[in-house]
């Protein structure tokens, strides 16, 4: 019995190898070609700069800048409230910008990278981001001569002191 078992598996690993190579060749080519299909639609599609607290070009700073100010402006005036008490709190927010200044929605939209802690903050936090919308619009020295541009600013937000300050300590929060 016993070797009737070995014979069987000997057999089976002998014949297989043809039948899974084939198999294995098919795979490959497949997600050969599923792998062209995402680069080409990739490099066809808008070209992502990502912008934080630490970007050190100065176009990319300034526009950095311009959102950071706007955001603030109107956090501060929609500071976040909940039942009559002030939400206070950090999160790291990722804010999608297409080159007209709009918020970028086909990938999701604005979404929180590391929450507060307060979903309801946390949520807040993302209107606060579509009422300064819309942003201006990227500089022509900024974008790409060929195809679109989205700016992904990624930052802080800390609602402290009845005001919103965006990129508080960021550095070493984003980092982390």
């Amino acid at each position: 019995m016993k070797f009737l078992k070995i014979f069987f598996i000997l057999f089976l690993l002998f014949f297989r190898p043809i039948s899974f190579a084939e198999s294995n060749q098919d795979k490959l080519k497949s997600l050969q070609i599923e792998i062209d299909g995402i680069t080409r639609n990739q490099s066809i599609g808008p070209k992502k700069t990502y912008i934080t607290p630490n970007t050190r070009e100065v176009g990319y700073a300034m526009y950095y800048e311009m959102v950071k100010k706007k955001i603030e402006q109107i956090g501060t005036r929609d500071f976040p409230i909940l039942d009559g008490q002030r939400l206070y709190g950090k999160l790291i927010v990722r804010i999608p910008i297409f080159q007209d200044g709009s918020i970028f929605e086909k990938d999701g939209g604005p979404r929180v990278e590391k929450t507060s802690g307060n979903e309801q903050l946390d949520e807040i936090a993302l209107k606060i981001v579509h009422h300064s919308a819309p942003f201006d619009a990227i500089p022509n020295n900024l974008r790409s001569k060929d195809r679109d541009d989205i700016l992904v600013v990624i930052t802080v937000f800390n609602f402290t002191d009845g005001k919103t300050v965006v990129d508080s300590e960021s550095k070493k929060q984003i980092e982390n």
